[in-house]
């Protein structure tokens, strides 16, 4: 296999091809340049990623708004992923290949899918979204002949769980990773790279949804320096046009601020390698605290007027229980499951119930439900039609 030369464009404490930890698998019939590349290959060929292009990240109602899908939201994390670790000198390809497999995990509906099956699971070991991405990626994705999963880089699988999930060495993957204070400064990025788009997104929505107004937001600190920085040059901007030129002004002094916090943190510290510091004590790519108060209030400002809105509620709580009803269907009757069933066996009835649960998107949902409620009302025990109501 071809050895990946070095990157003398790369910081110091970037990841370098080279020194990476490899793949859990050897395979002696990829001649790859680059290990990275393979893997976002591996990752957008995956039915995991596909399927992201029907799951909700957050239900608007009924209103006329297109719901922003996973997919769309993988698509910009992975893009600004990329321009943070270009500024910082780190492994674009890394940080990219993070971001593509960082919400394969992720349940239908959204975060009131995700809760629901986190209820479901209580008992059961546990559901966190990030596990299950490297859940996916390492067991239920089937890519290869001899093995389970997509084989991906240590780096990349790395990269999926946060300094929080690492730690938690009981929820963690069947094949562990070694426990560090941190993941690399490319997984770093990406999370900073997901709250960022997180926020300009629901800020996008609520305006275009009608949940809020320019002159709601006109109160946040954040905003009000971001419209103030775009309308300096186009004074008489109005309507849709100054909405999207602030919202993307708004972007841009994220990407400084963090750029910037994250090069005066790695100044003020001897770090040399990748692997020192994944060994630091706390992240080291970061917002400074006057901007992360002020994301803080924005985001305050969106749970209250957008996430917590009585039409958004209302959607999530019938998504909600879509999922809840579908996982106690599996619960008690594994057959359902099809091909998922086989796994029972290994893993439990309920992990397969949340693994094929977890694994459907919204649109399957509601067809797995219609049909076994086609099915309860041919003959099947009465008992169980509540479960249906």
């Amino acid at each position: 296999m071809h050895e990946p030369r070095p990157s003398p464009s790369l910081a110091p404490w970037a990841q370098h091809e080279g020194d990476s930890r490899g793949r859990e698998h050897f395979e002696d019939h990829a001649p790859e340049s680059s290990p990275y590349r393979s893997d976002r290959a591996r990752i957008v060929r995956a039915r995991s990623f596909r399927d992201l292009g029907q799951k909700t990240r957050l239900s608007l109602g009924s209103g006329g708004e297109a719901p922003r899908t996973y997919l769309c939201h993988t698509a910009e994390v992975s893009s600004l992923a990329r321009r943070l670790a270009g500024h910082l000198k780190l492994n674009e390809d890394l940080a990219e290949c993070i971001a593509l497999a960082r919400d394969l995990g992720k349940a239908p509906f959204g975060r009131a899918g995700e809760n629901a099956l986190r209820e479901c699971m209580v008992r059961h070991g546990g559901f966190d979204p990030r596990h299950q991405s490297l859940r996916a990626v390492e067991e239920l994705e089937i890519a290869f002949p001899e093995f389970n999963g997509l084989n991906l880089t240590w780096e990349v699988r790395e990269g999926l769980l946060t300094p929080e999930h690492l730690h938690a060495s009981e929820l963690l993957a069947p094949k562990q990773l070694h426990r560090q204070h941190n993941p690399g400064l490319e997984a770093q990025v990406v999370a900073l790279a997901d709250e960022i788009i997180a926020v300009c997104s629901g800020v996008d929505d609520g305006l275009e949804s009608g949940f809020f107004t320019l002159e709601d937001l006109s109160s946040i600190s954040l905003w009000k320096e971001a419209d103030t920085q775009a309308c300096r040059r186009y004074a008489r901007l109005s309507g849709s046009r100054r909405q999207a030129h602030s919202g993307r002004t708004l972007l841009d002094i994220l990407v400084r601020e963090t750029v910037s916090s994250t090069e005066n943190s790695l100044a003020q510290q001897p770090i040399e390698s990748a692997d020192s510091v994944r060994k630091h004590q706390h992240p080291l790519a970061l917002l400074p605290p006057v901007i992360r108060s002020q994301l803080s209030e924005l985001h305050d400002f969106l749970s209250e007027h957008l996430y917590h809105h009585p039409t958004v509620r209302a959607s999530n709580r019938t998504g909600a229980e879509m999922v809840t009803c579908l996982f106690d269907i599996y619960s008690r009757n594994p057959h359902f499951m099809g091909f998922a069933q086989k796994r029972v066996k290994k893993d439990g009835v309920a992990r397969a119930a949340c693994d094929h649960v977890a694994g459907l998107t919204d649109i399957a949902t509601r067809g797995a439900l219609a049909r076994l409620e086609t099915s309860w009302s041919q003959g099947h025990p009465p008992g169980q039609a509540a479960l249906f109501a």
